[in-house]
């Protein structure tokens, strides 16, 4: 893997996501377009769908603690600009709404 491209990895993965593949790009003394096309070609990812998948990733881990935030709150704590973006994504990734992963999960754990 190219320096440049694991220092943009480091930094999402530092930065659970939240952080802007423009800046990174900057950063590294690159355009977001080379690093995007750099990324793709050696994650197999774009930098800002592994972000996505980063914030994800770490609202799941909040939404599935055993005392569960609000989800307006692992929204904010995770990084998304609000929850309806969570709520998008969580669609996205998990086909199902927020609410309805949790009500399922709850129905999971309790047999």
């Amino acid at each position: 893997m190219r320096p440049e491209v694991a220092e943009a990895w480091r930094r999402l993965v530092a930065a659970r996501g939240c952080v802007q593949v423009g800046a990174v790009a900057a950063e590294l003394g690159w355009s977001r377009r080379y690093l995007t096309e750099r990324f793709r070609g050696e994650v197999g990812l774009s930098p800002k769908t592994f972000a996505r998948v980063l914030r994800f990733e770490h609202a799941h881990e909040l939404a599935a603690a055993r005392d569960p935030l609000p989800w307006g709150d692992v929204a904010a704590v995770s990084g998304y600009a609000d929850q309806a973006h969570l709520v998008r994504d969580w669609r996205e990734f998990t086909g199902r709404s927020p609410t309805a992963w949790r009500r399922g999960e709850v129905l999971l754990g309790a047999g």
